[in-house]
């Protein structure tokens, strides 16, 4: 584990409940709950708040049997909206906490990274920032400094030595170190505890974070601050709620010999389940107890080094700077007798499912100005696996745009359109987009072309005299040329041009022989494009020229796009300067025609591979059939030579035995 790194979780308490109270402010402090789909015994609850929790009420319970237990409980309604439930009043609120806490990270340092785990989650990267702290020598912060500030290590851990296993099988180390007392034995050690003193700088940052949330949005919420992402997570929950807990590294092996391990990040699903039933171990302790070996006869190597490493508390899995969702999506669970089972009923909820997801996309578009490119559909069938089906279809420009009957059309024509009329029950649908793309980083909006790379000047302004004309092209210093001669060094088909001309420069051309041609449009952009031909003696030594070709452009359309087209084949001219010919060449053969390619090609085409193809099966076919005769020339030959024997032996084969011949005649 990289112990110098210092990563923080800040996790919102209760925050549906928080979400709620905000706007019944007379609700602080009182045990509430929140509700979704109050249709049958008061629904079920989604989030429980502390005081609820106190009094025996717990997530998902149905409200009817909460209000049984806790009489005085309030529950909340979740909003509904189109036949389910509308979160966007906690997406909303979600949305100012993020805002607060990274307007003031955005103040105290650029190298904080903060990457959002969920609505109400987010991990902060704090390394960087406590590397200048330490490094202007800032004082470790006092006890009154951290407050509300917990210490997740045992008194008898000493700071990095290991507990005694007889003292924690007997349950005498149990007490928690003073904070005060550990920051003092942190400042008396300033070299031997390094890394626990980063964590303490991490802690008072993360304190003012807390404290900015609190400030403006009147929510609370429970911090971890530890080495990495798994330990932060775990620390969190250590103190709920409303407080904050470091976890160093001399602290783990004591946390970890009572954390189950299905309450660890990544382990609370089917892997968790199979390590425990594999191994029969349940703590974390328990499996770093485990050996390598042992892992990899029951996983492959590359999950067993990762399960030793979350036994050992390592994860080196760096913070993202994300403060957006990855994903878009909505869904709805159809138990019991509400799933779906034709598909008209598939088709109703994928329209409410869509009309939402445009809704929202529309509104993240205006906000964050990015478009998905990917829209993901899964469902699950209420058959025997139980499993889910996803079917991803790529969004193109205008369908990530596009209104919820364009959207609808999309999912059902490549979804569901080879479903049956009679098919397994759907018990759950979603719609996800993701593949979010910033608008500006849209290859389709990137309006730069290749020859917008030459500047677009007028005839009357490139050549307004003769002289400054020519004194322009003689010493070089014309812009236009200059990038035109930048374009042909850098293009390997153009560089073939000047190393295959005898002359290599634009000095000394005589414009008297400048010759214009009518301007040729093109007739798809548009623009005028005027071609004047440099007619110089190839042979004369003292021009070094190539035979090239002077561009004017004058750009006439509206996409600001100029096309080259060019007439002329190569030809030897009539003209004649100082006695000697003149031989001029067409732009399109000498900058864009290429030479045919000679040989065969180096990939074969689709027809030659089939015929390829075809050639090696019917080699093999002839392969086998010709081991097929050799095998019964050979039994063949066996059998007749077998027979043979018998004759030479006096003995003929009768009803599946041997008997001599004279026992045949008589």
């Amino acid at each position: 584990m990289s112990s110098d790194r210092v990563i923080a979780l800040i996790d919102m308490d209760c925050f549906y409940v928080q979400c709620e109270q905000r706007l019944a402010p007379n609700r602080w402090s009182q045990p509430c709950a929140v509700a979704q789909y109050n249709n049958w015994k008061g629904g079920g609850l989604i989030a429980v708040n502390y005081e609820a929790r106190d009094r025996g009420v717990k997530r998902g319970m149905r409200g009817t049997d909460a209000t049984a237990l806790c009489p005085e409980l309030h529950i909340f309604s979740v909003p509904e909206v189109r036949g389910k439930a509308d979160l966007t009043r906690y997406r909303d609120c979600s949305h100012e906490v993020f805002a607060a806490m990274t307007q003031l990270v955005a103040t105290l340092s650029p190298d904080i990274v903060v990457e959002k785990a969920s609505v109400d989650e987010a991990f902060i990267d704090l390394t960087k920032y406590v590397d200048q702290l330490v490094a202007r020598l800032d004082p470790i912060p006092a006890g009154a400094d951290l407050k509300d500030t917990k210490l997740e290590m045992n008194a008898d851990n000493n700071c990095g030595e290991d507990d005694d296993e007889e003292d924690v099988n007997a349950g005498t180390v149990d007490e928690k170190y003073d904070l005060t007392k550990w920051l003092d034995l942190l400042r008396d050690n300033v070299f031997a505890f390094a890394n626990e003193i980063r964590l303490a700088f991490g802690a008072l940052i993360v304190q003012q974070i807390r404290a900015e949330i609190a400030t403006k949005t009147e929510f609370k919420c429970s911090a971890g601050i530890s080495h990495n992402k798994t330990l932060a997570k775990l620390a969190c929950g250590i103190n709920k709620p409303n407080a904050q807990t470091i976890l160093p590294r001399a602290g783990v092996d004591q946390f970890f010999k009572r954390m189950d391990i299905s309450k660890v990040r990544s382990l609370g699903g089917k892997l968790g389940q199979s390590v425990k039933q594999a191994f029969g171990v349940n703590t974390m302790y328990e499996l770093k107890c485990l050996d390598f070996i042992q892992l990899c006869r029951q996983y492959d190597q590359k999950t067993a080094k990762w399960l030793k490493e979350m036994g050992d508390g390592l994860d080196d899995e760096p913070v993202s700077d994300r403060q957006l969702s990855k994903s878009i999506g909505c869904g709805k669970n159809f138990p019991g007798k509400t799933c779906l089972t034709t598909i008209a009923d598939i088709k109703h909820w994928v329209r409410q499912l869509c009309e939402e997801l445009v809704e929202r996309i529309a509104r993240d578009k205006e906000m964050n100005k990015r478009s998905p490119k990917l829209l993901t559909v899964s469902y699950r069938l209420a058959d025997k696996t139980g499993d889910h089906n996803s079917r991803s279809v790529p969004l193109l420009d205008e369908q990530s745009t596009a209104d919820a009957t364009q959207l609808v059309d999309l999912v059902m024509r490549q979804v569901f359109s080879k479903m049956a009329a009679k098919m397994d029950p759907l018990t759950n649908l979603m719609i996800a987009a993701s593949k979010f793309v910033d608008d500006c980083d849209d290859p389709s909006h990137n309006t730069h072309k290749l020859d917008n790379y030459f500047s677009k000047v007028n005839k009357s302004q490139a050549f307004k005299t003769h002289g400054s004309a020519s004194a322009a092209a003689t010493d070089g210093n014309d812009p236009s040329a200059k990038r035109f001669k930048s374009f042909v060094s850098n293009t390997k088909t153009l560089k073939d041009f000047w190393t295959n001309n005898s002359t290599n420069s634009c000095n000394n051309i005589n414009h008297n022989l400048i010759t214009s041609e009518p301007s040729v449009s093109d007739g798809e952009n548009g623009s005028d494009v005027e071609i004047i031909e440099t007619n110089v003696a190839p042979n004369d030594a003292s021009n070094n020229a190539p035979n090239n070709l002077l561009l004017n452009t004058t750009n006439t359309t509206t996409d600001n796009t100029t096309r080259i087209k060019a007439i002329n084949h190569k030809t030897k001219s009539d003209k004649t300067m100082n006695g000697k010919p003149i031989v001029t060449k067409s732009i399109y053969e000498q900058l864009v025609r290429r030479p045919k390619r000679k040989g065969p090609p180096t990939k074969p085409g689709f027809f030659r591979r089939k015929a390829m193809q075809f050639k090696a099966e019917a080699k093999a076919k002839e392969e086998r059939e010709r081991l097929e005769r050799t095998a019964k020339k050979s039994e063949r030959w066996e059998r007749l030579e077998r027979q043979k024997r018998i004759e030479k032996s006096g003995k003929t084969k009768i009803t599946g035995y041997f008997k001599p011949k004279s026992a045949i005649s008589s």
